[in-house]
Order: structure tokens, then C-alpha cells, then sequence
């Protein structure tokens, strides 16, 4: 059996020769295929674009409205039915029957009606408010309550309000207890106020009662 002799190795430069020659060729003939093209006229080359149609917008001018005048308002004339001052058939007139006066005779005398004396006289309260026109009485005499005992080991501590009425002497006329504490310090409160002077109040430099309250305050020391 013969034996096939090896094909030779290729050169690598001649395959590049071979390939740098296919390309010119191809480039040669794509120039050729380009010559042979209808070559474009010198009026389509040289005509300018189609001009475009100018559109000119105006803005419109909206006359002002005119209102139409104002008419005064009218006037309705409203007529009234005037009686008639002569009406056909008038209504007799009738008398009134009216009693008889008898007329009493005047002898000339004139009564004059004289009051029997002036009016009475509006008297002043017994009892006035300290305040206002009322001087109110200044203490003479103020002698301490006592502290009764049992108050003291109980400890009772606190105020005694009395309301009283001091007279024109300015002693205490009238008290009683408004507020009071228990184990007898509401009554010992109330015999030393019953004790104390005042020089009294006044109105107009009148000495007058007055109605007052006092407070008397207990306090273990």
C-alpha cells in the first residue's frame, strides 16, 4: 500500500498577501458600482426648502359693555276714596237726653280749702349703720374677756363675733352671739363687751345709735 505523501505547511504571508488583495479588489469594484450611479441634478442640490405660510395671530379687542342707564323707580299713584261731604240721605241729629242741674244760688262767699296743719313729719330710723354721714364711735373702755378653764386644758382657741347696738351714752344697749365658742368663752366674750364705753357716733355732731359688730379673739399664750 502506497503511502500519501503530507500536503506542505501554509505560509502564513501568503495567505496575507492573499487576503490584502481580495480587499482592494472589493473596494475597487463598490468605487466602480458608485460611477455608475445617475449623478443628482444641480437644481434638486440648489433648491432652498419650502417656505412655510407666516400665521400672524391678532389678539382680539372686546369692546367694553355698556350698562343702560338707570331709571328712576315708578312712581304708582294710589288713590283714595274721599267720602262724599254730602252724602244724599243725612243722619238726623238726635237730642241727648240729659238730666236736669238745678243751679244753686251764690251769695258771693269764696271757700278757700286751708289744710289744719303741715304734713307729717318722716322721722329719721332709731338705728343707723356706721358709714357714710355716720361717724363711727371711737373705744374708751375695753376690759378683756376671761379664759375660762375648761377652754384653757382643752385648748380653745378662735374668734367670738357679737352683734350689738350702741346707744347715744355709748354704752352697749342691745348683743347676741353671731359666732361663738364652746365652754363659756361665748358668754365671757358677751359680759365683757356688755362692759366696754364708747364715745358714741354721730350724725351732723348729733350722737345717734348705731348698729355695729365686734370680735373678740381668744388666744392661749
Amino acid at each position: 500500500m502506497n503511502a500519501v505523501p503530507a500536503a506542505p505547511a501554509a505560509d502564513p504571508e501568503a495567505q496575507d498577501r492573499r487576503r490584502l488583495r481580495t480587499a482592494v479588489l472589493a473596494a475597487a469594484g463598490f468605487h466602480l458600482l458608485l460611477f455608475g450611479l445617475p449623478a443628482p441634478s444641480p437644481e434638486a442640490v440648489a433648491a432652498p426648502p419650502a417656505e412655510r405660510p407666516l400665521v400672524v395671530v391678532r389678539p382680539v379687542r372686546f369692546q367694553p359693555r355698556e350698562e343702560p342707564p338707570e331709571r328712576p323707580p315708578e312712581r304708582r299713584e294710589v288713590r283714595v276714596p274721599v267720602p262724599d261731604p254730602t252724602p244724599d240721605d243725612p243722619e238726623p241729629l238726635r237730642p241727648l237726653d240729659l238730666p236736669a242741674v238745678e243751679k244753686e244760688a251764690w251769695d258771693g262767699a269764696l271757700i278757700v280749702d286751708v289744710p289744719d296743719g303741715p304734713p307729717p313729719r318722716i322721722e329719721a330710723p332709731e338705728v343707723y349703720q356706721v358709714g357714710g354721714r355716720i361717724a363711727p364711735p371711737r373705744p374708751l373702755e375695753q376690759p378683756p374677756p376671761r379664759y375660762s378653764e375648761a377652754a384653757r386644758r382643752a385648748r380653745i382657741q378662735g374668734p367670738v363675733v357679737l352683734a350689738l347696738i350702741l346707744g347715744e351714752d355709748g354704752r352697749v344697749a342691745s348683743l347676741e352671739v353671731v359666732r361663738g365658742l364652746p365652754f363659756g368663752l361665748s358668754e365671757a366674750a358677751a359680759e365683757a363687751v356688755a362692759r366696754w364705753r364708747y364715745e358714741p357716733a354721730t350724725l351732723g355732731g348729733r350722737p345717734v345709735k348705731v348698729r355695729m359688730t365686734v370680735t373678740v379673739n381668744f388666744e392661749l399664750s
